[in-house]
């Protein structure tokens, strides 16, 4: 078990740069808004850590979107999901949907952002601190107005 995790520390010291480019420059995932690494931020104050990855959604009233990776074990995947609506209300119509999926749990709103969580196994002690970020991170000034 030593050598396996050994040989995918090797493997991701030399892949990672060609990886990273591949997705920067490459394929030009979309920028993230610095709202959500301050999201990313307030995980981290909480002790969980994540992996921020852009979705490019073509999805009317939703500017911007992106997952949080909590857990690449393929048998307990933890992903947030993250969106900037283009407005309050628009948020509003796009929550109730979030609250209908049987795959997202937990959805909240702040202003024009949206999170909802989906975890293959329950998790509500992980889920709660996730909340709690999401209620903590510093949204910008006049946002409702973007």
């Amino acid at each position: 078990m030593k050598y396996v995790r050994i040989i995918e520390t090797i493997f991701g010291i030399l892949f990672f740069p060609f990886i990273w480019i591949y997705e920067r420059l490459i394929e030009g995932k979309p920028p993230s808004p610095p709202e959500f690494w301050l999201f990313i931020g307030e995980l981290r104050k909480r002790g969980v850590i994540g992996q921020l990855q852009m979705q490019e959604l073509h999805i009317e009233e939703l500017s911007s979107s992106a997952i949080v990776i909590l857990d690449l074990n393929p048998s307990k995947s933890e992903v947030v999901s993250l969106f900037k609506c283009d407005s309050v209300e628009a948020a509003n119509r796009k929550l109730v949907e979030l609250e209908s999926n049987p795959l997202m749990f937990y959805s909240k709103q702040r202003d024009c952002y949206l999170m909802s969580v989906t975890f293959l196994e329950p998790n509500d002690q992980l889920a709660a601190k996730v909340v709690e970020a999401f209620g903590a991170f510093e949204l910008p000034p006049n946002t409702s107005l973007n």
